[in-house]
């Protein structure tokens, strides 16, 4: 009897732009949830299919109890929110010594 054994996962994941609109008044956390959630609704889009939520960490998107990720996630009980990652680089080069971003450059080259 043979005890190998394979597993393979096959994910697929599709990223598109979902909307693109002004906010009416203010970019706090309940006018952007508000905008998301009207705009769900009237696409017949369900709050579970959210299964991410990807921001720049601005407080209006992750204050723990106005922002639009608290909300987003009461209405999407088994989504995350993650910090983008192109963000989260470009603070990097910021903060980070000249001589190791001449290296890091050069690595991702």
């Amino acid at each position: 009897m043979n005890d190998n054994c394979a597993l393979s996962y096959l994910y697929s994941f599709h990223e598109d732009l979902l909307l693109f609109k002004r906010l009416p008044t203010t970019t706090t956390g309940t006018e952007i949830f508000k905008l998301l959630d009207e705009f769900l609704a009237e696409n017949v889009i369900l709050w579970d299919n959210c299964i991410d939520v990807c921001t720049d960490g601005e407080k209006s998107m992750t204050c723990k109890t106005s922002g639009a990720i608290a909300k987003i996630k009461e209405k999407a009980k088994g989504c995350s929110s993650s910090h983008c990652i192109l963000h989260r680089h470009a603070i990097e080069m910021k903060k980070m010594p000249s001589f190791i971003k001449e290296v890091r450059l050069k690595l991702l080259k």
